[in-house]
């Protein structure tokens, strides 16, 4: 993870934008994201969950599970308890 500068985004496209919209997290008024976007590990794909089977820790953004996650089970995680920003999708049910 590393703190993205806004100046950053001075001079780049909409998409480069868009991609940085997805994939980062605002914490404490800094949005952070990826050192590098060819390099993005799993937690960068978890779907979000009301109801999610890891959590995150906030310092470090790591995750860990809160339960046993069964074999082809999706892991999920509440972005809610790691970004600041308001979800920018309405939520499936955990039941969809």
């Amino acid at each position: 993870m590393r703190e993205i500068d806004e100046e950053d985004f001075r001079c780049v496209s909409l998409d480069i934008k868009q991609l940085y919209d997805d994939f980062c997290v605002l914490k404490d008024g800094t949005l952070r994201g990826p050192s590098n976007f060819n390099n993005l590990t799993v937690r960068w794909y978890l779907n979000h969950s009301d109801t999610p089977n890891v959590r995150c820790d906030v310092n470090n953004f790591d995750f860990f599970s809160t339960r046993l996650i069964r074999k082809d089970e999706e892991i999920t995680a509440n972005y809610r308890s790691y970004d600041e920003r308001g979800l920018n999708f309405t939520p499936c049910s955990d039941s969809d």
